[in-house]
This record gives C-alpha cells, sequence and structure tokens, in this order.
C-alpha cells in the first residue's frame, strides 16, 4: 500500500487537490476531518492528511511514501538532521512565498532591499543580538550567518509573529510572505539582504519522498511511479498547445521549410511538425499543383499567440487552424532513488 502525505491546513491544501485532480489522481476528502482517504486511479494508495510542517518528518520515518509540502518546511526540517528524504519536484506551480526577514517600517520604510550593516549597526545601538521571532529557526540563523550577523538571538516562536515587534517581544520577525499585505497591516516591511538582494529562500510546493526502500513493497514502488509520471506529465504539459492546420505544398518537405521559416521564438514541435498528406476525391483525380498537407505540431503559449494571433500561418496558405492546451506530455519522470 502507497501512502501519500498531503496538507491538511493553509494555502496549500486547496491547491494541492486541484493539482492532483488535473493529473488525473483522484483523492475525495469528506469533510474537515476525513484524515484517511483512498486515492481513485492509483492501485492501493492511501491519502494521509496532515500538518504540512509535519509531512517532512513523517515521509523520512517511513510513515509515507511521498507527500506534498512547503519546500520552506522540507529545508527547514533537514536542517535539524532529517535523513532518508528527498525532495523530488521543488516547485509544483503554486504555494509561492519568499521567507524573508521584516522589521517595524518605522525603521526602514519601505526600503525592503537594505545591507547587512545597517542590522549591525542596529544591535550596536541596542547593545545587543537581535531578537529574531520566527517558525524556521534553522534556516533564518543560516541566512543570517552567511551575512555575517549573528544568529544567536534566532527563537522558535509558534503562532502569530507580526504583533510581536509591536509588543516589543522581537525585533525582527521571519516569515514567508505571499503578497505582503499581512506585513504592510501589522506596519512592518519585509527585509532581503545580499548583492543582488534575495530572501531567505523562495518557497513553493513540492514533492517529498522516502528513500528508504524498506518501507516499500513491489506494488508501492510501482504505484509511487505512477504518482510521479502523472505529476510530471501534467507540470511538463502547463502553458504547451496542440496547433493543427491545413498547408498548401508541392511535398512534406516543402511545407516543413515553409514552417520552420514562421517568426516564432522556439521550435516547431517538440521534435519537429508531423505532416501528413490531405487525401481529397480532387486530389486522387488531379495529382498536378500544390496539394495540402495536415500538419501538428506543439508548442509554447506564447508561440501559439504569435503563430495563430498574429495569423503567421495564415500567410503560409494554411486554412482551418486549430489550437488546444494539452493537459499531459508524458516524457521522463523523476526517479525514486531509494536505497
Amino acid at each position: 500500500m502507497l501512502r501519500l502525505a498531503l496538507p491538511s491546513n493553509n494555502r496549500l491544501a486547496g491547491d494541492t487537490l486541484d493539482l492532483l485532480d488535473a493529473s488525473g489522481i483522484h483523492v475525495s476528502r469528506r469533510g474537515s476531518q476525513g484524515l484517511v482517504e483512498e486515492v481513485r486511479d492509483i492501485p492501493n494508495c492511501e491519502a494521509v492528511f496532515l500538518r504540512p510542517d509535519d509531512i517532512p518528518a513523517i515521509v523520512a520515518e517511513g510513515g509515507a511514501h511521498l507527500g506534498i509540502t512547503g519546500r520552506d518546511w522540507f529545508e527547514e526540517k533537514r536542517l535539524s538532521g532529517l535523513d532518508n528524504v528527498s525532495c523530488l519536484i521543488d516547485d509544483l506551480g503554486y504555494g509561492h512565498g519568499r521567507l524573508m526577514l521584516a522589521a517595524p517600517s518605522r525603521r526602514y520604510g519601505d526600503a525592503g532591499d537594505i545591507s547587512a550593516d545597517e542590522l549591525t549597526d542596529w544591535a550596536r545601538q541596542l547593545g545587543r543580538d537581535l531578537r529574531v521571532a520566527t517558525k524556521y529557526p534553522g534556516l533564518t540563523g543560516q541566512y543570517m550567518k552567511a551575512h555575517g550577523l549573528s544568529g544567536r538571538g534566532v527563537r522558535l516562536f509558534q503562532g502569530s509573529h507580526e504583533l510581536l515587534p509591536r509588543l516589543g517581544a522581537a525585533d525582527l520577525i521571519a516569515d514567508v510572505v505571499v503578497t505582503g499585505s499581512t506585513l504592510a497591516a501589522h506596519s512592518l516591511t519585509g527585509l532581503q539582504l545580499g548583492e543582488p538582494p534575495k530572501p531567505i529562500l523562495r518557497s513553493s510546493a513540492a514533492l517529498i519522498a522516502c528513500l528508504d526502500k524498506s518501507v516499500y513493497d513491489d506494488q508501492a514502488v510501482r504505484s509511487a511511479w505512477l504518482v510521479l509520471e502523472y505529476i510530471h506529465a501534467n507540470l511538463n504539459a502547463e502553458r504547451r498547445y496542440v496547433v493543427m492546420a491545413n498547408v498548401p505544398g508541392e511535398s512534406p518537405e516543402d511545407v516543413a521549410r515553409k514552417l520552420f521559416d514562421l517568426p516564432s521564438q522556439g521550435s516547431i514541435g517538440l521534435k519537429g511538425p508531423t505532416i501528413a498528406p490531405v487525401i481529397t476525391r480532387d486530389s486522387l483525380a488531379n495529382t498536378a499543383g500544390d496539394r495540402w498537407f495536415s500538419v501538428s505540431f506543439v508548442i509554447n503559449h506564447q508561440q501559439t499567440e504569435q503563430l495563430v494571433a498574429t495569423e503567421s500561418l495564415r500567410a503560409i496558405g494554411a486554412a482551418d487552424v486549430i489550437a488546444f492546451p494539452i493537459t499531459q506530455h508524458f516524457g521522463e519522470p523523476p526517479e525514486l532513488p531509494l536505497r
């Protein structure tokens, strides 16, 4: 039996079910109390709903074979010595945010990009290490030390960090920022250090896996591979379109040359266009002159706009142009590196 650990709450929960559904993996969660659910479309697979910050440790211990959580939690738990777990896909296309420091706006205004020296000067004025409240003490301390700052004031705090600077219980906080509206509501400014300025971590939803092969039976390995295959195919298809059209020409090679000469910021097709003759009653009776060929190829969204919206295809005489998005592109999925 393959067990898939999914986030039970926060900003990842709904988008995770949407991703799985779009990938052809359907999980029906029966109300907010449903902790374990059957996964349709994957043989012998169940989903368990857990707190996102618990998922890395549970996967590492073999309590679940695969898990979806934030990359912020995966990296934080890994710093604490977590073993036997690997990130297979570090960006599933949602859950994006920046783990970053934030300070009272009265001190730095809206200037989010500052030098580490400014924080050093602040600490010198206070006569002590800056107190930083965060759910990510490992990543935050590592970031501060990398910029020449003391990480001794970093403290683990579970709860609403945004109030602490106003209450005088912390000088800074470090948390994941999505839009910045929560920081603004609490008169805080997000800070980025370095040159160029960078946050502590750019986070997103990630797919992680237990590496301990002893927790997998043969069926679990096959089911895990299917989950990887379906999710990877869905991500691989994102913003890609199939374009089909009828194009006149003397031969398949002649039509191919016309296609390759079109103004496009990429290749026509994954390996090239598929070109086949269009057979009509007239073409059977008359073999002289141009013939019609059916062409199809996969391109990205921007190329679709160039070729279709700007009528580039019609410029080479194309007719009956059709473009539609693809939902799955099966290539090589990530490997499951068991040991």
